[in-house]
């Protein structure tokens, strides 16, 4: 039974946008055009390309392999497309660990990395599955899961922070000695 778009996309469309806000950073504007983008092409006017002509592949994973994939695709075909500096991503105390943490530490990854980061540490996608969706071999997607240091470092140094200023906020209560 081949259902509509609007049956096999809303069922996904929570995590294919979580997805979408991953690689861009947390640049809202620009994760929706790249979803609506991505969607439409996976989606063409002929119902024998795409999904529908394979019933038996795992729709979850096929469609969020196309939308990590378009966005691969443009991090390779924009040349000079740069990670943030580290430098005020996570100003001291303003918050605990959120969805904004973890889109500011993935701007520290080059875009090309926060792709396959995102399909094998996120997502846990098997490194051969991650390597086909992206149309690379598994050496690459193992070169760029290199970039998860950066990730990390950045989450850790927004726990940092927030524990600094927890610690901070105790300490003039008078619940922990500085």
């Amino acid at each position: 039974m081949i259902r509509t778009f609007e049956e096999r996309v809303g069922q996904e469309l929570d995590g294919l946008y979580q997805a979408a806000l991953f690689l861009y950073a947390g640049d809202r504007d620009s994760a929706e055009s790249h979803l609506l983008a991505a969607l439409g092409r996976a989606f063409p006017d002929d119902p024998s390309v795409g999904p529908a002509r394979a019933p038996e592949v795992d729709f979850a994973h096929w469609i969020e392999g196309r939308v990590v994939l378009d966005f691969f695709r443009q991090a390779r075909s924009t040349p000079g497309t740069r990670p943030v500096s580290r430098a005020g991503v996570f100003p001291a105390g303003e918050h605990t660990l959120k969805g904004a943490d973890v889109h500011a530490a993935a701007a520290l990854v080059a875009p090309e990395a926060r792709a396959v980061l995102w399909l094998v540490l996120i997502r846990r996608w098997a490194y051969a599955d991650a390597a086909q969706a992206l149309g690379i071999d598994t050496a690459q997607v193992r070169a760029l899961l290199a970039s998860r240091t950066d990730l990390i470092d950045g989450l850790a140094s927004s726990a940092y922070a927030e524990d600094v200023r927890q610690k901070g906020h105790r300490s003039m209560q008078g619940g922990e000695a500085g």
